[in-house]
């Protein structure tokens, strides 16, 4: 997981209480908040602290945030330092995440009011730079590379060039837990993602779990290869699934193609079995 301890996060926004806000939930996550309550402040906290992650409002009296998160773009001193947007025009306006992020030049962005959660695993997210290649230079829906590593360690090469079918639905499968959405990525076909790109797959399913609160676990209890051909292999797999504290039994056939990459998942049927 994350460490968080040394994360700094500089917060621009004009309402005190919105950075009280963010202070507070974010530092139950160890991360270290640098306040500031105009442009211009955060500007000078943004060339002077270097920060991890800036979050920014974008209505705000004197210098605007989108006139902020320009300056910052254009100054190669902080220009690929991650920018969360947080502000009220995102309830206002029916558009979606995407529209914002790619019109402002951020990276991501959340509307007020804004859940705690949701917060958080936004931050997570993008925290995770080293990782995850920017969605500024990036747009939703690019073809990107699978050069992530994985945060929680997983070998990812090893699991996703696997000769055995099985493998990859079993680290598919098992990625949930450990929020391991790279690997995810990696092991689906295009015919699984219909032109998403990794980053918004990634953000999506970040957002996910943070909504879920961990009340959901998987578990494979057995993956089988039935059968390989050339170009494709039929996987059955049994999995058990905890759902907000309720055991879920999961009867599943996978289909995988073969590609350059190794195996990938291009289809699933799934039956929930009773009695468990």
């Amino acid at each position: 997981m994350l460490n968080s301890s040394r994360k700094r996060i500089l917060v621009v926004d004009d309402e005190t209480d919105v950075v009280e806000l963010v202070r507070v939930v974010l530092s139950t996550k160890g991360y270290e908040i640098i306040p500031t309550y105009n442009g211009e402040d955060g500007l000078k906290a943004a060339l002077t602290e270097k920060p991890d992650l800036i979050i920014t409002d974008l209505k705000m009296p004197g210098m605007s945030g989108m006139e902020f998160i320009k300056r910052i773009r254009a100054n190669p001193e902080v220009a690929g330092i991650p920018i969360l947007v947080i502000s009220s025009l995102g309830s206002q306006v029916d558009k979606p995440d995407s529209f914002w992020t790619l019109g402002l030049g951020s990276d991501d962005f959340l509307a007020k009011p804004f859940d705690p959660l949701g917060l958080l695993g936004r931050v997570e997210y993008l925290l995770r730079k080293d990782s995850y290649v920017s969605e500024r230079r990036n747009p939703v829906g690019s073809s990107l590379g699978s050069t992530a590593t994985p945060p929680s360690g997983i070998e990812a090469n090893a699991i996703l060039s696997s000769d055995n079918p099985a493998d990859i639905v079993k680290a598919f499968i098992l990625a949930w837990n450990e929020q391991d959405f790279v690997v995810e990525y990696d092991c689906l076909g295009e015919e699984m993602l219909h032109g998403l790109g990794k980053n918004e797959y990634i953000h999506r399913r970040m957002q996910s779990y943070a909504d879920d609160k961990g009340t959901t676990r998987h578990q494979v209890i057995d993956a089988e290869t039935l059968k390989t051909g050339d170009a494709t292999a039929t996987v059955a797999c049994l999995r058990d699934d905890t759902v907000n504290g309720e055991g879920v039994r999961k009867d599943e056939r996978y289909t995988l193609k073969k590609t350059p990459a190794g195996w990938r998942i291009v289809n699933v049927r799934s039956r929930a079995m009773a009695g468990v």
